[in-house]
């Protein structure tokens, strides 16, 4: 398998900026935002799990998903911790309710289960602190939701 990125300077430029360190990697093909995160390569650079990794593009957060690369560009990547407070976990159950019909079901020690639309059972945690990106896109999939985390979080 190829890796997602080169340092040889073939294909487009692509500037990753975080905090204040700043650097290049060029890409061949284009591919998920996603995927270029998931590299063990950045995962040393941040030192974070990319699951509460928020990648921004003109400063607005883009979704995992997003293609990259078919033009240079730069990538600004925020933590979890930059973003603290920006949806509660009672502001996640509200928008289950109004934008997916689902509805509480019942409650464990750690964990609530909700059920969708469609009658399928899926889980929220009840524990202390943010979600992470990976869980929260997990969250709005078993929902039922066809829509990735940053309009999930700027739905109204």
């Amino acid at each position: 398998m190829n890796a997602p990125f080169n340092l040889a300077k073939i294909g487009k430029k692509i500037t990753i900026c975080f905090g204040p360190n700043k650097f290049v990697v060029y890409l061949e093909n284009p591919i998920t935002a996603g995927k270029l995160i998931y590299d063990k390569r950045i995962i040393a650079i941040t030192g974070y799990d990319p699951n509460n990794i928020f990648i921004h593009i003109n400063n607005k957060v883009i979704d995992h998903e997003e293609l990259i690369g078919a033009e240079d560009q730069k990538l600004t990547l925020t933590t979890l911790s930059h973003h603290k407070g920006a949806i509660t976990l009672r502001e996640v159950k509200e928008k289950l309710k109004i934008m997916a019909g689902c509805s509480f079901h019942s409650q464990g020690a750690k964990h609530e289960k909700w059920k969708n639309k469609d009658g399928k059972i899926f889980t929220l945690p009840r524990h202390v602190g943010d979600l992470g990106y990976g869980l929260l896109s997990k969250i709005i999939k078993q929902a039922g939701l066809e829509m990735g985390v940053s309009k999930f979080l700027s739905a109204k």
